[in-house]
């Protein structure tokens, strides 16, 4: 049997070769699992009114065209006291050590948007 890649499925039982890895995988991480599950927050609009969400998206829109970096986030490279992120880390797959890239360039832009977004709420909200 071909897989989509155009690789042939080594089992030969497609999808049911991922649905076994996947069974395997949940197997394993639910051992590690030992605390009770937290109830999610709400879906409701953290804003009283349509006044401040826009107060708030006027000042997420300043912070972002300004290229303003809140500190205090360790976000700022001078904020990690001499340490740097990982750009990788170890983790267990099937018992085996597996070494999981955690490029920079990826993950960094996005933790900068929320952080920029939290700082924006905080002003907001006080």
């Amino acid at each position: 049997m071909q897989t989509g890649a155009g690789h042939s499925d080594a089992n030969g039982d497609g999808d049911n070769g991922i649905d076994a890895i996947a069974n395997e995988n949940h197997e394993h991480q639910v051992k590690n699992i030992k605390h009770q599950a937290v109830t999610p927050p709400s879906a409701d609009n953290p804003f009283p009114n349509l006044c401040v969400q826009d107060v708030f998206q006027h000042s997420l829109n300043c912070i972002i065209n300004t290229g303003i970096i809140p500190f205090n986030m360790k976000i700022h490279d001078d904020e990690m006291e001499g340490e740097a992120y990982p750009e990788s880390e170890i983790i267990k797959v099937r018992g085996k050590d597996v070494e999981i890239d955690l490029p920079s360039k990826t993950w960094k832009p996005h933790a900068l948007q929320w952080c920029q977004a939290y700082a924006a709420m905080v002003s907001v909200k006080t």
